[in-house]
């Protein structure tokens, strides 16, 4: 008796390790693919944040460049606005100039509209020439834009002297 009951202690004994060993080996494959399952998790996650990190990058450029274009909107119509005011000027010095007979006025006081013409362009090449930027340092640039606001004011002063309004 004692023989059988160690055969089946033996026996039951190896079911008993076999069935552990299953259930450890199942139990370690378990933890590794919950170990994976967390590596893929960290990484999914990380590739989110930076994707949510492009995301925000392009929602800013998208915001940077809405802004630009509503200054160059601003400068376009500014421009526009200039536009239309010098095509008053325009008109305004062509309706002067149609009134006026100067091969007539020259004929008659030649020094009177030769030196005005002639300061006039003068003037005008001077302005052209610092508006352009050929003029290199700074203290000559800054000599320029004085220059150019001197002709301004000079011109809107002349006008109002004259009883015109600079505007047309």
């Amino acid at each position: 008796m004692f023989g059988i009951n160690l055969s089946v202690i033996a026996i039951a004994s190896s079911v008993a390790l076999g069935t552990i060993g299953l259930g450890y080996w199942h139990y370690t494959g378990l933890l590794d693919k919950i170990s994976l399952r967390d590596t893929r998790i960290a990484q999914m996650e990380s590739q989110v944040a930076r994707q949510n990190v492009f995301i925000k990058a392009a929602e800013d450029n998208i915001t940077l460049w809405e802004k630009s274009q509503e200054e160059m909107q601003q400068k376009i119509d500014q421009l526009e606005l200039e536009k239309t005011e010098a095509a008053i000027t325009v008109r305004k010095y062509n309706d002067l100039f149609a009134k006026h007979d100067f091969t007539k006025l020259v004929n008659a006081k030649p020094g009177l509209l030769q030196r005005r013409i002639n300061a006039g362009s003068d003037d005008t090449w001077r302005l052209l020439r610092c508006a352009s930027g050929r003029r290199s340092t700074r203290s000559k640039r800054k000599g320029c834009f004085n220059k150019i606001k001197k002709a301004k004011a000079k011109a809107k002063a002349s006008e109002a002297k004259a009883g015109r309004s600079p505007e047309g």
